[in-house]
């Protein structure tokens, strides 16, 4: 049987999640399709509700990431598909269920090399819903998620990612130096080249959020840690929602070493009474408003301090 599509999943101890994924993927796939599920080490019951779901569905392989990380996961996925396109689903998001077809179709009637939609953040319980509306509002990572206004229209990035199997051909597998941001840096890379990347306003995917804002930090932290190193490589111009954390944290730091007096601290007062607004004018609970509050604080000071430590590792 002809391949027409690769579906790779990278996973790492997601038991909670993977089972209910691979349910949807059978079901929404064309016929002529293959799952590449990656693993990367599993220590839960990953592996084993794997073969589970192989042992009644033979579209379904596992391939072994050694490395663990996402961009390995990804590369060993495109070099394992033997489809004429490839889709990376994240194993924490839901997707429509004309997901795969509507995706095709956009990649033989636009001429682009990558195809995707909208990302709406989501969670399933207290803190995740509080965290999924800060990652929603302009003021948690610099722009909007969530807008009235979409359209289709050829782009620069999209989500996760669904591709002309020759585009790896033609622009090469994922950077395995970046354990974050690798898929910036390939779509960066797409238009830098001369390929095309469209967005879709009728694709609109669902991304659950970390569960706890310990998580959230950790998230956060290693995406700006990141970021300066996918900056140097792809030419790119710092932007100013990459640097105003780190500027923050800068402050923080300082009052550590003068004496603190009002003045000094009138941009901290500034700082909350935004952070307060943007929680406050959220369609949900009271309950999810604090944890937005909370959380603000958490990703700017999380990325703020990566970007910085990212600097310093990049330049040495």
């Amino acid at each position: 049987m002809n391949i027409l599509l690769s579906i790779i999943i990278p996973c790492l101890n997601e038991e909670d999640h993977i089972e209910k994924l691979l349910n949807w993927v059978v079901t929404a796939c064309p016929d002529e399709s293959e799952i590449l599920v990656i693993d990367g080490g599993s220590s839960d019951r990953t592996i084993e509700l794997i073969n589970n779901k192989i042992a009644i569905n033979k579209k379904i392989k596992l391939l072994h990431n050694n490395s663990k990380y996402v961009s390995h996961a990804l590369n060993t996925g495109v070099q394992s598909a033997n489809g004429k396109y490839i889709a990376r689903l994240d194993v924490h998001a839901i997707y429509p269920d004309n997901y795969f077809t509507e995706c095709i179709k956009l990649l033989e009637t636009t001429q682009a090399d990558n195809v995707g939609g909208f990302l709406e953040y989501t969670g399933n319980n207290l803190v995740s819903h509080g965290i999924a509306a800060t990652l929603s509002s302009p003021w948690g990572i610099g722009y909007r998620t969530i807008s009235p206004i979409r359209f289709n229209h050829y782009t620069d990035t999209v989500f996760f990612g669904f591709w002309n199997k020759s585009a790896f051909t033609r622009f090469g597998l994922f950077d395995t130096d970046l354990i974050r941001d690798q898929d910036e840096e390939f779509n960066y890379r797409i238009i830098k080249s001369g390929g095309k990347i469209y967005k879709c306003a009728d694709i609109v995917i669902l991304k659950f959020v970390r569960n706890n804002l310990i998580l959230l930090f950790r998230q956060y932290l290693e995406y700006g840690f990141y970021k300066p190193l996918v900056i140097k490589k792809i030419g790119h111009i710092i932007k100013i929602r990459h640097i105003v954390p780190s500027a923050f944290v800068v402050y923080l730091l300082t009052l550590f070493f003068f004496s603190v007096n009002i003045t000094l601290l009138i941009p901290v007062w500034l700082y909350l009474t935004i952070s307060l607004y943007f929680a406050i004018n959220q369609n949900n609970p009271l309950s999810s408003k604090i944890i937005s509050f909370i959380a603000f604080p958490v990703i700017h000071i999380a990325y703020g301090s990566g970007f910085l430590a990212g600097i310093f590792r990049t330049l040495r």
